[in-house]
């Protein structure tokens, strides 16, 4: 324990350390403070100017993005809304490539070819009548984009990368890719659908004029063979194989509730199945078809029935639904039922229900305002679902595996976040969720609902140390879940596309649009590696299958642009 400061003062051997000690203080305390040192980044700049909507092609050689965004200058417009060039660049890195000018950040701007080799692009977008001039665009190719259509309203290509189809002043174009022919389909039409293979389209002219729907069969550079399907028609669509499709029509006239109707896509007679129809969804293996039928008037709540298909036996298996979702080994459903009470009390009920036995694998309640949402595992054999109730939040996971009749586990309170990782054929699929949240949910720690193994190929870990400090001590977090904790202080996480690498956004103090971006290896005990800082939120681009390159977006002044790293 220090003397008191008259007894330092009365030994005059100690007064000089004395006041040289104060000294020292003093003029430490004066000294400009030390800058804190910045996050290291990885990546290298291939584009120098403010960007968005960054994306990549199927095989990560190619990166098309807006560049030298702007604000517009016209009234009324969404206030995220921006406006720039569209511009590409080999990931590998090279020259930039300016493709079209005044192209939006709104959904549906541009498209990439499935196959990696096209972009389709509407350049001077008119707002106020969503239209722009289409144009066409090879990647890996220097010549100049072609412009193919004015007042071009709908776009889409098919799924086999043969056509580009699109709708120019209510007229229905198909654009051969090989032979660059284009072919007139149909005048007056507003909306289309290529088949999964590419050798039909369903076709629907304006509601106004009548929503007459048509089936056009596609093969070689002729003038495709339409026919007529249905009047008065909302909603269609095809199977996931193609051989079905399905629509709702006001056959019964412009006034009268719409009817659901399936056919098969070889005929243009598809049969009513049910009245006062909603939704509609095939299930992933085409086999089977789910409907809401006997809607009550003015709500888009109703039956819930089931078709197997070819030979179009249903059942129902919910009532008072409107939202609803096939698990991906197409065997099961989970539904929510919306109730009401004669007090005006709403509330929802969860379902899961197998088909076709309409056996009920589960059956959740929830209190009014409250809500409960849920995911599949992609294999389909596990379901976590999130539900709220009064004070509560919590997460639960139900096994689906065949023949189980197990009640759903309570996986964590409070969650924020969740997604299960790909899993190898047969094994469990690890669920992932944040929880610990302080921030209001911005900043959570990351846990895993079980011990996992290795990734199945090996990532060495960076040696570097963990991202920049984002905790807040003024908070207390909740307790912690008895789970294993892979990462702390992070706003979101998600993995590379074969689920051996996980890259985590770590939450910023100065704001909330960017974030810093780092990597570790799907496991407790990884070091977390930084990337990057000032990283645009949604920007990540996975290059490859285990996300060794990625592709992204930075808005740090004097650093704004599009950015390649090459992970360890």
């Amino acid at each position: 324990m220090n003397a008191p400061i008259s007894e330092r003062i009365r030994n005059r051997n100690q007064t000089p350390i004395v006041l040289t000690a104060v000294l020292t203080m003093a003029l430490a305390a004066c000294a400009p403070a030390k800058k804190k040192e910045a996050t290291p980044t990885l990546g290298h700049r291939l584009s120098e100017a403010p960007a968005r909507q960054l994306r990549a092609t199927s095989d990560g050689k190619h990166l098309v993005f807006l560049t030298d965004v702007k604000k517009p200058t016209l009234p009324d417009v969404p206030e995220d809304l921006m406006v720039g060039q569209l511009a590409t660049v080999p990931s590998e890195g090279g020259a930039l490539r300016v493709l079209g000018q005044g192209v939006t950040t709104l959904d549906g701007a541009f498209h990439l070819s499935p196959d990696g080799r096209w972009v389709a692009f509407l350049e001077g977008f008119v707002i106020g009548r969503h239209v722009g001039v289409l144009s066409l665009a090879a990647l890996g190719r220097t010549e100049k984009p072609r412009q193919l259509a004015e007042d071009v309203s709908f776009y889409r290509f098919s799924k086999d990368a043969k056509w580009l189809g699109f709708v120019a002043s209510e007229a229905f174009h198909l654009h051969d890719l090989t032979s660059g022919k284009d072919l007139l389909v149909e005048e007056g039409v507003a909306t289309f659908e290529f088949s999964p293979a590419g050798n039909a389209v369903l076709f629907r002219k304006p509601l106004s004029a009548g929503g007459q729907l048509r089936l056009a069969a596609i093969g070689g550079d002729t003038t495709p063979r339409v026919s007529t399907v249905a009047e008065r028609v909302g909603d269609y669509g095809f199977s996931p194989d193609g051989k079905f499709f399905a629509l709702t029509s006001r056959a019964g006239g412009t006034g009268a509730p719409y009817q659901v109707f399936v056919g098969e896509s070889g005929t243009s007679k598809p049969r009513s199945i049910g009245e006062k129809a909603g939704a509609f969804i095939f299930s992933p293996d085409s086999k089977r078809l789910a409907f809401i039928a006997n809607q009550t008037p003015g709500m888009p709540y109703g039956d819930l029935f089931v078709m197997s298909l070819p030979d179009e036996t249903s059942a129902r298996i919910g009532t008072s639904v409107a939202d609803f979702r096939f698990a991906p080994t197409s065997d099961a459903l989970a539904l929510r039922e919306n109730q009401l009470n004669e007090r005006g009390q709403a509330w929802q009920e969860f379902k899961v229900v197998r088909v076709p036995a309409g056996e009920v694998r589960l059956h959740q309640k929830s209190l009014p305002k409250s809500f409960i949402n849920f995911l599949f595992s992609d294999d389909g054999r596990a379901l976590a679902f999130i539900k709220h109730e009064k004070a509560d939040l919590d997460l639960w996971r139900l096994d689906m595996a065949s023949g189980s009749d197990a009640p759903p586990e309570r996986v964590a309170p409070w969650t924020f976040e969740y997604r299960f990782r790909a899993a190898a054929p047969g094994a469990r699929a690890d669920l992932w969720y944040r929880g610990t949240c302080i921030r209001e949910g911005r900043q959570c720690d990351l846990f895993v609902d079980e011990p996992i193994a290795a990734p199945t190929a090996a990532i060495e870990s960076a040696d570097a140390g963990p991202g920049p400090d984002a905790g807040n001590a003024a908070e207390t977090p909740l307790p912690a879940p008895a789970h294993l904790k892979v990462a702390s202080a992070l706003s979101a996480f998600e993995f590379s596309p074969s689920g051996n690498r996980l890259f985590l956004d770590l939450p910023r103090f100065d704001t909330t649009t960017s974030f810093d971006l780092a990597w570790q290896a799907p496991m407790p005990g990884a070091v977390t590696a930084p990337i990057d800082r000032h990283v645009l939120k949604h920007s990540l681009r996975a290059l490859d299958p285990d996300g060794k390159r990625v592709a992204y977006i930075v808005t740090e002044r004097r650093r704004e642009g599009v950015y390649v790293a090459e992970l360890p």
